[in-house]
């Protein structure tokens, strides 16, 4: 059987200080296949911050397939306010995930979501939706140290981008339409948004957050179910023989019948961590039009989107967009995930 983990810190936002609050690391072990909570799981929870602490562990899975320990920066007694972004590994049996955790402080300036006003006292932007159809952006201040090679990652809650500065102007401007899948970023919800920057050294400082709230968009949240990888045999992992033989993504529209309809507009998608827990852009697999919505229906994997990959993690999902009754609407599935190591052997 194998497993996944998926993790969680809360609050996910810290601010730094020698008798501040701590963050709880929450990780949940599921049976990749079926997607159920699997309890008695050994999980063991590391981080490599220097005066960051965490009780020893492993800690076992509850019924509910969560172990949860709370991260403490600074060391208790140790009178260091600075700031730091803190990974925090967590492993169990075939299975592993990072989480960042930001305890920051005021030293980096918080960005501006440029069209939608920020509340200074409670950080809190309410994000119309003139602003989502206009393109939402996002304006990053670098401060005036800020060094050729430094890397810069800009966060909107749990994806991000990044680039690497190489002079010139001290800002970034971000357009969430245009750098994320707007079904996934722009759904009604709370988004923490915040970045940080990577010096040479490897030093690692976060800006304090921001929070934007969406509530009327015309994105939707995940609605449809899950693709299913095909063959069956694959049993959540592609290798490359699996890969070579053909893989086919089947979109489940039989189990849904409600909710697609014929002409339906369908676009299947392919996200790859790689490297592990760095998210890369959606490779488009297919896109066409639903003949039959109470039938299920493969695509076929690209071969080439599936060649060379060592040893990462990919989320495969499709979105349906409707014009029935005069309303256009897309709807966005749960992610399938799958290991995939498709480096043929002596490769690196």
């Amino acid at each position: 059987m194998a497993n996944v983990i998926s993790l969680a810190a809360i609050p996910g936002q810290v601010l730094a200080n020698p008798n501040g609050q701590g963050s709880d690391i929450r990780a949940t072990v599921t049976d990749s296949l079926t997607g159920q909570p699997v309890s008695d799981v050994p999980v063991r929870f590391t981080t490599t911050t220097l005066f960051a602490t965490l009780p020893a562990s492993p800690f076992n899975t509850n019924a509910q397939g969560v172990a949860t320990v709370r991260l403490s920066y600074p060391q208790a007694g140790h009178q260091l306010s600075g700031a730091a972004v803190i990974p925090v590994l967590a492993t169990a049996p075939g299975a592993s995930a990072t989480i960042l955790v930001n305890f920051y402080n005021f030293t980096l300036r918080a960005l501006l979501i440029l069209n939608a006003p920020t509340d200074p006292v409670t950080l809190l932007a309410v994000v119309p939706r003139s602003a989502i159809i206009a393109g939402l952006q996002v304006l990053v201040y670098l401060p005036a140290d800020t060094q050729y090679g430094n890397i810069i990652t800009f966060f909107w809650e749990s994806q991000s981008v990044q680039m690497v500065y190489t002079g010139g102007a001290l800002v970034w401007v971000i357009n969430i339409n245009n750098s994320f899948i707007p079904e996934q970023a722009l759904s009604p919800g709370d988004y923490s948004v915040w970045y940080l920057i990577e010096d040479f050294l490897g030093n690692v400082t976060g800006s304090s957050p921001v929070y934007a709230s969406i509530r009327d968009t015309p994105y939707s949240a995940p609605a449809l179910l899950a693709p299913i990888l095909l063959p069956a045999t694959l049993n959540g992992t592609i290798n490359l023989v699996q890969a070579q033989a053909g893989v086919s993504l089947r979109l489940p529209l039989v189990q849904q019948p409600s909710v697609v309809h014929a002409t339906d507009a369908y676009r299947a998608y392919m996200v790859v961590f790689n490297p592990p827990g760095q998210q890369q852009p959606a490779l488009l697999l297919g896109t066409g039009r639903v003949q039959n919505p109470v039938a299920n229906f493969d695509i076929a994997v690209p071969s080439v989107n599936l060649a060379n990959l060592n040893g990462v993690f990919a989320d495969f999902y499709y979105t349906i967009t409707t014009n029935s009754q005069s309303t256009v609407l897309t709807l966005t599935s749960v992610s399938t995930r799958v290991y995939i190591d498709t480096v043929p052997p002596g490769g690196n």
